[in-house]
């Protein structure tokens, strides 16, 4: 029986998905998500940003006719959270090659309330005109987006495209969002078998923080929990922003970045500096439950790591500003 309580817009009470399963497209594909001036002018040209994946020598291009924001992100996370949540125990029908769809093809649809994606999402109001503008809108730039997947080599090379998302129908203009996915995208939500791979977005440390912190966080989540790995600023600064700033952007970025590299900390990510080599190095915070399994060692390490992440910060802004 699937549980449908997800289509509920009650208040407080209602449950939240937990996470948002993705593949590496929608976190590792840099330049078509960035930190956007809200009054600045999309570009009216075609734009394409392509990243060859290691993964079985496929390339994949994207193609859209506007950039996307923190909105979008947002959006995007909402709705995967929602399928993620909903299919999580129909997994198992695509094991055994069933389908949900007349083309037999599986199909994730995801059908419920925009006050409900608004709640899942962390977007404003739930249910304020200004907060059903704004998934509206990411809506249509989402839907416009085309993913083409290249694979060569004897008889097994293919080319596909399809669209990032579908619109399912008239239900986004009236209250309401109906839609699927693209397929790799998919396959990532209903990864249910050890071995799957997916990429995981804790929507509970998502929900609360700023668009910067917001897009850091999205591009992080291909780290493993409780894993420490070093990054360079020129990397952080090309998570958010795709590209290397103008010297008179330099300065603004680094605010941006410091500020979002503090909420991440109030979400439970470590920060720390190597003041030789300028690499910061970040730790992504264990689930809820590894860490209530080891409290001796969580305890041990809080005072020592609370300072090094206040340190790791204070020398990132001082070095940089």
């Amino acid at each position: 029986m699937v549980d449908k309580t997800w289509f509920e817009t009650g208040g407080p009470a209602v449950a939240l998905p937990p996470i948002a399963k993705f593949d590496k497209t929608a976190i590792l594909i840099l330049g078509l998500f960035r930190s956007l001036d809200p009054h600045s002018e999309p570009p009216t040209d075609r734009v394409e940003f392509s990243r060859t994946f290691d993964e079985g020598d496929v390339e994949v291009t994207l193609s859209c006719r506007s950039l996307l924001g923190a909105s979008d992100v947002r959006v995007l996370q909402g709705l995967v959270a929602i399928a993620t949540d909903r299919y999580r125990s129909l997994a198992a029908d695509r094991l055994y090659g069933r389908t949900n769809d007349v083309s037999g093809e599986t199909r994730v649809r995801v059908k419920c309330s925009l006050r409900r994606l608004a709640m899942v999402a962390g977007l404003g109001s739930p249910g304020a005109g200004p907060t059903n503008r704004t998934i509206r809108q990411s809506l249509g730039r989402l839907c416009d987006v085309t993913v083409t997947w290249r694979s060569e080599g004897g008889t097994s090379g293919y080319t596909k495209t399809e669209p990032f998302i579908r619109n399912g129908g008239s239900a986004v203009g009236h209250g309401s969002v109906n839609v699927t996915f693209h397929s790799r995208l998919e396959a990532a939500i209903l990864a249910s078998r050890k071995g799957e791979h997916y990429l995981k977005v804790r929507m509970d440390e998502a929900r609360g923080l700023g668009d910067c912190a917001r897009l850091l966080h999205h591009r992080l989540a291909h780290m493993n929990e409780g894993e420490r790995t070093g990054h360079g600023r020129d990397k952080l600064e090309a998570y958010l922003w795709g590209e290397s700033p103008s010297r008179s952007a330099d300065r603004n970025r680094v605010r941006k970045l410091v500020g979002a590299i503090k909420e991440l900390e109030g979400a439970g990510w470590a920060f720390e500096k190597d003041e030789a080599s300028s690499i910061i190095y970040i730790t992504r915070p264990r689930s809820l439950a590894v860490v209530a399994s080891t409290p001796s060692k969580a305890a041990g390490n809080s005072d020592q790591s609370s300072k090094d992440k206040t340190r790791g910060v204070r020398s990132f802004r001082r070095g940089r500003s």
